[in-house]
């Protein structure tokens, strides 16, 4: 397995000042795939807000390139709606929990335009398996996240 200069300089950096002079590295390969620490909203939550903002947080940094493709957020009944992701900034740091923040709403020019889901309807984020950390482990398996919207007002 090769890294990739994006993955070494990630690497590297996370490394400064671990080292004295002269003292030479030891890694350990890492062959743990990541794994969902946190979401918001919860799998089974209700009341969701139809503005969706959700946040999920993993065990560790993840390769950004994986990341558009498989994310997917879907209605009760399959139809799937538009969304944007949102990453932290500036090289992911190695032995850091990684956030990926998912809005309804569609990319334009100038960010993401918000898009409200339908009210009080069941609702699935799902992330692919094939969504993998800096050195290439994918999830061990899908993630799916089911809620269900809150009821508009009256």
């Amino acid at each position: 397995m090769s890294l990739s200069p994006r993955h070494l300089a990630a690497l590297a950096a996370s490394l400064a000042g671990c080292l004295s002079a002269g003292e030479a590295p030891y890694l350990e390969a890492d062959s743990q795939p990541p794994s969902l620490l946190s979401s918001s909203p919860t799998d089974g939550a209700e009341d969701v807000d139809p503005a969706l903002v959700a946040t999920l947080v993993f065990d560790e940094p993840l390769d950004p390139a994986t990341l558009s493709p498989a994310f997917r957020l879907a209605d009760g009944d399959g139809h799937r709606q538009p969304i944007c992701l949102f990453i932290p900034e500036g090289p992911p740091a190695a032995g850091k929990s990684f956030a990926v923040v998912v809005k309804s709403g569609t990319r334009d020019a100038v960010g993401c335009a918000p898009r409200v889901l339908a009210h009080r309807t069941p609702h699935t984020l799902s992330v692919a398996a094939s969504v993998t950390d800096l050195v290439g482990n994918p999830l061990a398996a899908p993630l799916a996240i089911h809620f269900t919207t809150a009821p508009g007002s009256p």
